[in-house]
């Protein structure tokens, strides 16, 4: 099992390598200095890093780490994570109507609402939720991963707007997380 891994770990890895290298070049040095990406060190984290990366590193001729904390990172990963939401609004001014894809929520929306709108009311749906989870500290901490906006035509006439805006709280650590001091 430990080579099926170490197997698949190396295909996927100098394919990676492989797409990197026949990405576009848009500079003549890159065109004349053809790149060729080359793994330096391989390091590993989580229980299983122990048996299979200094395998892997052997065999693609590099140096191999694995930390010492190692099998119990992913447990301080999680101990440290920011709690996250995330939520999708949809707004039909043809209807005059949206609704959110969590608990349920919907509303009101008027015929001249647009994609700024959108957002924030979508921004103010995810404050509240928050604050209503007890994580309104990171509520501020937002991003829009979606927004789009389409036209619906009838005719020769536009009859309304659709919008889809998703929004989250940012990935990252807890506000308290100092980082890691050894001892």
């Amino acid at each position: 099992i430990v080579e099926q891994m170490v197997d698949s770990l190396e295909e996927n890895i100098r394919d990676m390598f492989k797409s990197w290298e026949q990405e576009p070049a848009y500079k003549i040095y890159e065109i004349v200095h053809k790149r060729r990406v080359k793994l330096d060190r391989a390091v590993g984290i989580g229980a299983a890093a122990g048996a299979f990366v200094p395998l892997l590193a052997e065999r693609m001729q590099c140096q191999s780490f694995v930390h010492s904390l190692s099998p119990v990172a992913n447990a301080l990963g999680a101990a440290v994570s920011r709690p996250t939401l995330s939520l999708l609004l949809h707004a039909d001014t043809q209807q005059k109507s949206y609704y959110l894809n969590l608990e349920g929520i919907s509303g009101q929306v008027s015929r001249n609402f647009q994609l700024a709108d959108a957002k924030e009311l979508a921004k103010k749906h995810l404050q509240e939720l928050a604050r209503k989870r007890g994580m309104e500290a990171y509520a501020s901490q937002h991003e829009f991963f979606l927004e789009e906006q389409f036209n619906m035509i009838r005719g020769w006439s536009t009859m309304g707007k659709l919008f889809d805006v998703g929004i989250q709280i940012v990935p990252g650590v807890i506000n308290e997380f100092e980082g890691v001091h050894d001892r």
